[in-house]
């Protein structure tokens, strides 16, 4: 019996030795920080971009950076995204370290030639979170967005994350949503899309330099290879959402033509009620938007003091939603491209027509009868009275 109690003692005290302390650990000094990664497609070989931060340059003090570049940015080139990460590795004396990654890139001709592969390899890899910002660079490469300058942050990747967020509701989940969509019928993957702009320093006249920013440029759709197939404006996708129900307000600036002006309306408490009715092989949409309006900037002659104007101006504001949406969806249209998931909507309400129409959905969605009514109603004028660029009446 004591020779069991003492060899179970002494397994005991070998298994905690070999237990304990952490074996494996890796400093942060030895870990390349990733905060984003591009992939690009040339002459038949993937091409990796990672922007890291040079935590070196960090002051803990201060609690920003000191001097020198936050950020560096190191390529890699492969037959597919692994390899190319791996040829990346030949150059860097650090192993990359992708907890912290928040927005993926994809350059231009890669999202033409297809990104199947790409988004198949993100989809199997666990340390990618599907809560993750994923772009297509619109005329570019995800090379030229991640060694580009942004004024208001010190790491690049970190003012895209920000301009997406707040942009657009759930900015952060496109992985997962493309994924989700790429998947399922009746519904268009789409992703955001990131533009390069340039422009030029005016102040600087001796010189007269081309600068450049980012910016956000609406949705990119996809069709059922993943292969782009062509972009929707930021202002579509804005219509996109409050459609879909995926957004609560919205900044309007509808014409008004009767007063040869135009308005500026804060909408908020936006819903939307969508019914899809099959007739034959057709179909007719109906959009019904809703919400409340403030007015904060009247560029008409209109004094909101009165009640006839006040219903003038909300016609107005209704009439240019109807509009809008009707352009929003018609422009999906063009590109048989359904990004606001109406088959959705016919799949629940007619299971047993779905099984048979799904193949020839999106035809069928590009000529489909789109009906919208709005209707917003103006709740707050801002300052009661007449515009004061006019001058009052004389007695």
């Amino acid at each position: 019996m004591r020779k069991v109690m003492g060899c179970t003692k002494l397994l005991l005290c070998l298994a905690m030795i070999s237990l304990t302390g952490c074996w494996d650990r890796k400093e942060l000094n030895d870990r390349a920080i990733l905060l984003g990664w591009g992939m690009d497609y040339k002459e038949g070989s993937y091409h990796a971009t990672a922007q890291q931060a040079t935590t070196s340059q960090f002051n803990a003090e201060q609690g920003g950076a000191g001097k020198g570049s936050s950020f560096v940015t190191s390529v890699g080139k492969g037959k597919n995204i692994r390899s190319a990460a791996d040829d990346m590795d030949l150059r860097l004396s650090r192993s990359l370290f992708a907890g912290h990654r928040r927005s993926i890139l994809i350059g231009e001709d890669l999202a033409k030639h297809g990104i199947a592969k790409v988004v198949d390899e993100y989809s199997r890899y666990i340390i990618v979170r599907l809560r993750t910002d994923i772009f297509i660079v619109k005329g570019g490469t995800a090379n030229e967005i991640l060694k580009q300058q942004y004024p208001f942050e010190r790491i690049p990747v970190l003012g895209i994350f920000k301009i997406h967020s707040h942009l657009v509701a759930g900015a952060e989940t496109a992985l997962r949503d493309f994924l989700i969509a790429a998947s399922s019928e009746g519904s268009t993957p789409v992703l955001p899309v990131l533009q390069v702009m340039k422009k030029v320093e005016l102040e600087n006249k001796k010189n007269n330099a081309n600068e450049s920013t980012i910016q956000f440029a609406g949705i990119a759709a996809f069709d059922d290879q993943l292969k782009l197939i062509g972009y929707l404006d930021a202002k579509t996708n804005a219509m996109r959402h409050w459609i879909m129900g995926n957004i609560k307000d919205l900044s309007l600036t509808p014409d008004v033509p009767e007063e040869n002006g135009n308005m500026a309306v804060d909408s908020r408490q936006l819903k939307s009620d969508v019914t899809v009715e099959l007739n034959g092989e057709n179909a007719v949409i109906k959009i019904r938007l809703s919400g409340n309006g403030n007015i904060l900037e009247n560029n008409t002659d209109l004094d909101l003091a009165k009640s006839e104007n006040i219903l003038l101006m909300q016609k107005a504001l209704n009439k240019d939603v109807e509009q809008e949406a009707l352009k929003a969806v018609q422009k999906a249209q063009k590109l048989n491209a359904d990004v606001f998931g109406f088959g959705q909507i016919v799949h629940r309400k007619y299971p047993q027509r779905w099984k048979t129409m799904q193949k020839n959905w999106k035809p069928t969605f590009g000529r489909a009868k789109i009906e919208v009514t709005s209707n917003m109603v103006i709740r707050k004028t801002g300052q009661i009275g007449k515009p004061l660029r006019l001058k009052p009446e004389k007695q």
